[in-house]
């Protein structure tokens, strides 16, 4: 679940503990689309 109101993406999987990811950390989801990776902080649009 990606929450652009508090900079989080929350990783949910069966039978897993949910994986909280915020600016700083990279995205990459290799069972699916392997060698994607994406920067949390670049999922939120520039503040100016």
């Amino acid at each position: 679940m990606i929450n652009p109101e508090k900079h989080r993406v929350e990783i949910y999987r069966l039978g897993e503990e949910v994986v909280i990811l915020g600016d700083g950390d990279i995205l990459s989801v290799p069972d699916l689309l392997p060698g994607w990776e994406v920067a949390v902080s670049d999922l939120w649009p520039l503040e100016f």
